[in-house]
Order: structure tokens, then sequence, then C-alpha cells
């Protein structure tokens, strides 16, 4: 089966957002213990793999270098960038892994990114049918309970020591930048 080559820096810095997760995703790869339990395999091989989402937005709402510039709703106190960007690009991820070939294992949700799994979360049906295509759906138990959130009746909720054995017996784990 064919590997995809290692992305050189300079092509990496010209990637978009999309892009650079999958190769942050290349420097968090976890070799299985002997003894992991088994969860579902991709199905277009590559092993098994565990996305963390760590907040309901993804990635920064401002554009590279915007953060340091002077002068205007920066100097302000006001947020960088396109308010709310960062929520849409959390859904429209979410929304494409439902039709994506090969597919995570898991989805592991944890700070913010807990709010996902709630009833009235935009993704609350995004989520069910995720859970209905093979993708177990894991909470932080401790981010859970600290957001009064009840979740979908899909996800197990995992304390530290299961992250800890989930993330370990994965082949391969990404974890999405967070505004």
């Amino acid at each position: 089966m064919n590997q995809p080559e290692p992305l050189r820096q300079n092509t990496a810095d010209k990637l978009s957002l999309q892009s650079r997760t999958a190769v942050m995703s290349d420097t968090e790869t976890v070799l299985l213990p002997l003894e992991a339990p088994v969860l579902r395999h991709t199905e277009s091989g590559g092993g098994k793999t565990l996305i963390i989402l760590g907040s309901v937005s993804l990635g920064a709402d401002h554009l590279p270098g915007e953060a340091g510039l002077s002068g205007g709703l920066a100097a302000a106190g006001q947020a960088n960038g396109v308010p709310g960007l960062g929520e849409v690009l959390q859904r429209r991820f979410l929304h494409a892994l439902r039709s994506v070939t090969r597919k995570p294992a898991a989805l592991l949700f944890l700070n913010s990114g807990v709010k996902l799994l709630a009833a009235q979360s935009a993704v609350h049906k995004t989520l069910l049918d995720l859970s209905q295509q093979g993708i177990r759906l894991y909470a932080c138990q401790e981010s859970v309970h600290s957001y009064h959130i009840e979740t979908l009746s899909k996800t197990e909720l995992l304390n530290s020591i299961g992250m800890a054995e989930l993330m370990l017996n994965m082949d391969k784990v990404i974890t999405l930048p967070c505004g």
C-alpha cells in the first residue's frame, strides 16, 4: 500500500489550515502496545486514528500575523479576524467526516469541545450519524461535569487514565488546533 510522502517544510508553509492539521498529526503518531484492545480499523487502511477536539472552535479566529498588528480593533481590545469563523470551521469539519472514505476510529472531546456533544449543539445530528457509521465518541468526564453538559447517549465518559489508554492504543492521534 502506497504511503503519502512526508511534506517538506517549505511546502507545508503554503498549505491551508486543514492540511497543516494533517502535517501536525504526523508528529503525534503513537505506536500500539502489544496488549492494546482493538477498536475499529479505518476502512482504507492506515490503522486506527483518534481525533481530539478540545474546543467548539477550529483554529484561531484571526489570520496569521494579524495578532501582532498595532492600531485598529486589536488595539481597542476587540477580537481579531472574523468572529465565529472557528465555530463554522469546526461544524464543517465534523460534517465532512460523514462523507470521507477513511474514518477515524474515535473522536475524543475535552475542554470546551464537550459542548459539541450537547443536545442543543449545532452538530448534534452529525455526531449521531458519525456514531452510527461506527466512529466511537468519547468525552473527558471532568470537562463534561465542569460544563454541566448532558452528552449524547452514544458518548462514553473517560477519566484521565481512560483518555491516556485511548490515546496510547491508537496508531495515530490528531489534535485539531483550537481557537
